[in-house]
């Protein structure tokens, strides 16, 4: 699991994603979340949050908000799909960035065409997603 600062930067400013977060905090526990000071804690250690935290998503939930195209599709489409889009981004091919990091960023630009500048998420200006 990622915990680093780089990816709690870009789950913080994920605010689309924290959306979510905020409503699985409702309904799930043993969830990742670390508060401002960076202690990472877990609902099920009986941690209770008494302000704001940011969720910290894990490489499998980032991938449950890829949904398959169609009850035809398999898993392994979702990876292709995954794995050419990190060959067109050779910003993450080529860095030391971890999955969760991968994920998040394609998750965002999927979802809603937004790319990481480095320090914060951006509207993609020239996005060239297939249209649905």
């Amino acid at each position: 699991m990622d915990t680093s600062e780089t990816y709690i930067t870009m789950c913080e400013k994920a605010t689309e994603i924290q959306a979510i977060g905020q409503e699985r905090h409702r309904d799930t526990h043993a969830e990742w979340w670390t508060d401002k000071q960076g202690a990472i804690c877990t609902e099920d250690d009986g941690f209770y949050f008494y302000e704001p935290c940011i969720w910290l998503p894990r490489q499998d939930q980032l991938q449950d908000m890829i949904p398959l195209p169609s009850d035809f599709h398999r898993v392994c489409d979702k990876l292709y799909k995954f794995t050419d889009w990190v060959k067109v981004n050779a910003t993450y091919e080529s860095s030391a960035c971890t999955l969760e990091q991968m994920w998040l960023a394609f998750v965002m630009y999927e979802k809603h065409g937004k790319v990481w500048d480095g320090k914060d998420w951006v509207k993609e200006q020239n996005d060239h997603r297939p249209v649905d």
